[in-house]
């Protein structure tokens, strides 16, 4: 095959490949900015939503500003069991709790990532008291869930006190 053949074909590839994706940026802008522009390229109804991305991350907002008003704060005296990512396993006299870690933690001033504290601080069968934001949900057909998020883990055994590093203070005094 002739080199000029092959410059062909590659020209050939990279239009294929980033017409589709300059025209679908160009109408994410228009349509962020509210440009009529942008209802050529969507389907009649969807003109006026906003692009996947916003959409996803203010449902997200609205469901934690949703959990904020109805949290309720409680300190949770148990064993660690386990942990998956994001999720500590703790058993308490109720039975075995799932509670979300935020992922930046601090012991005093240094700063801890989530990883580090699964190693260093939080083993299996170790006594643990974690205070938490509590909120629970009930669907329709009564089913209901409970979502535990910790802000801070002390153990005595350990000797150590830990506070989650997050946007903002909770204050549960009044």
């Amino acid at each position: 095959m002739k080199t000029s053949s092959k410059i062909l074909i590659m020209l050939g590839v990279i239009l294929i490949v980033t017409l589709p994706l300059l025209t679908s940026g160009a109408m994410i802008v228009n349509a962020m900015n509210g440009d009529s522009a942008a209802e050529g390229y969507m389907h009649k109804g969807f003109s006026r939503r906003r692009p996947l991305i916003v959409c996803r991350v203010r449902a997200r907002t609205l469901w934690f500003r949703s959990f904020l008003k109805g949290a309720s704060s409680v300190e949770l005296d148990g064993s660690v069991v386990t942990h998956y990512k994001n999720i500590l396993v703790i058993s308490t006299s109720d039975g075995e709790l799932n509670i979300i870690l935020p992922p930046v933690w601090r012991d005093g001033s240094e700063v801890i990532r989530l990883e580090t504290m699964f190693d260093n601080y939080l083993t299996p069968n170790e006594e643990v008291t974690i205070k938490a934001l509590q909120r629970t949900y009930t669907n329709d057909e009564g089913v209901s869930f409970t979502v535990i998020i910790a802000y801070e883990i002390t153990s005595e055994a350990g000797g150590y006190t830990v506070h989650a590093v997050l946007p903002f203070n909770i204050d549960t005094s009044g």
